[in-house]
């Protein structure tokens, strides 16, 4: 039997190494939720996907002032308990609080019509189509100042004034509210559908398409155009949006609400500027020569 060697008791004293977890490389990844997104941050997010589905681009102008807008909403929500991880969340129940508290603040009606037209801009915005709507349906005692009133009463107009400001809409280089007026006097279409109305409908009735469609999603209608007559219009009206570079018919930058609001005051203005002016300074040319009347005698 041999005798044991310096190196079998070396062998045998020596313990295997020890195996260790490789050590991890790069940064440490963060433990716990992902921290949510301010609610700055979020707006600011949602208005940029909102343009970029439509296939507008937001001037840093447009955009910075609809987000201050929209974070001093979410800070008076939050003032009313609300606490919002994700904006998209808005509902009815957050626009009537925001209108009770407007109401207990004693604002004036037309800073809280303002104030409702920006929650119904932003819940299309939000994808939310009809989830706000005039402002009558949740405040009945609403009522319109006398100064809307009058811009109600300038649309009373005789079938010879209609066709005066029509030619005079479509003598400016914005035709923009000439061919809104003519798509909801003539065809039947509402504001928001003729406003939404996208260049490749309006190039397929210019070809003879005997229908047109507008909306979108749930809000989609089909209104029938037929004739030379309708191909004629809207023609000019793919020639409009050509040389604009616009996809729709309404102005850039301006949604929903807003560009209902902006067309109606539009066609308020020509109107009285046409045709009220006029009646007012002949009133107040037979007052006065009335009373010159009067002095001589």
């Amino acid at each position: 039997m041999s005798q044991p060697t310096f190196f079998d008791g070396l062998i045998k004293t020596t313990k295997p190494p020890q195996s260790f977890p490789l050590r991890p490389t790069g940064r440490r990844r963060a433990q716990g939720p992902r921290p949510v997104a301010s609610v700055a941050e979020q707006i600011k997010h949602v208005i940029a996907d909102h343009s970029q589905s439509k296939g507008e681009s937001l001037p840093m102008r447009v955009m910075q002032d609809r987000q201050a807008r929209m974070v001093k909403i979410y800070g008076e929500l939050s003032a009313c308990g609300f606490k919002f991880d994700d904006v998209t969340t808005f509902g009815l129940r957050h626009a009537k609080a925001l209108l009770a508290r407007w109401q207990a603040q004693g604002l004036s009606k037309k800073t809280i019509y303002n104030r409702w037209s920006t929650l119904r801009s932003w819940s299309v915005t939000l994808q939310k189509f009809g989830m706000l709507g005039v402002i009558e349906d949740v405040w009945p005692e609403f009522r319109q100042s006398e100064g809307r009133k009058q811009q109600q009463n300038a649309r009373d107009l005789t079938p010879e004034q209609i066709q005066v400001r029509s030619d005079f809409l479509r003598s400016n280089a914005d035709k923009t509210a000439y061919f809104v007026d003519r798509l909801t006097r003539e065809i039947g279409m509402t504001r928001e559908h003729a406003l939404e109305l996208d260049l490749a409908q309006v190039q397929l009735v210019a070809s003879g398409q005997t229908f047109v469609r507008a909306g979108h999603g749930g809000n989609t209608q089909t209104y029938p155009v037929s004739g030379t007559y309708w191909w004629e219009l809207f023609a000019e009206a793919a020639e409009f949006l050509q040389e604009r570079h616009r996809q729709k018919l309404g102005w850039p930058h301006v949604q929903g609400t807003e560009a209902i609001a902006k067309f109606a005051l539009r066609m308020s203005y020509v109107s009285r500027t046409l045709f009220f002016k006029e009646k007012k300074t002949a009133a107040a040319g037979g007052r006065s020569g009335g009373g010159s009347a009067g002095e001589q005698t």
